[in-house]
């Protein structure tokens, strides 16, 4: 009898372990927090260094943003958020500002 007990207590033992380990997995990144991130690393959370050390053409970002009454400044946003992928709202002050 004490041998069914201990093959039943190992058993569920490693089913426990297999469960731990299976759960234990992060959960993947949100495209928001991914957005965030790249924005962390590449422009240290800096809409100013963004300014000066992003590979954008500013002249194509102004062309899109003047084109059009209300859709120019959505496509330069989109053309920024395109070739640098920063959360929407930074990709906003990007393109106001320049």
């Amino acid at each position: 009898m004490s041998d069914i007990w201990l093959f039943f207590l190992a058993i569920t033992a490693m089913l426990l372990l297999v469960w731990r380990l299976a759960n234990g997995h992060e959960r993947p990144m949100t495209k928001r927090e991914q957005e965030r991130m790249f924005f962390r690393q590449a422009y240290g959370l800096s809409i100013d260094r963004m300014l000066s050390e992003t590979p954008l053409d500013r002249a194509e970002v102004r062309r899109l943003r003047d084109s059009g009454r209300g859709v120019g400044r959505a496509r330069a946003i989109s053309y920024v958020r395109k070739w640098d992928p920063v959360p929407q709202e930074i990709a906003a002050q990007f393109v106001d500002r320049v």
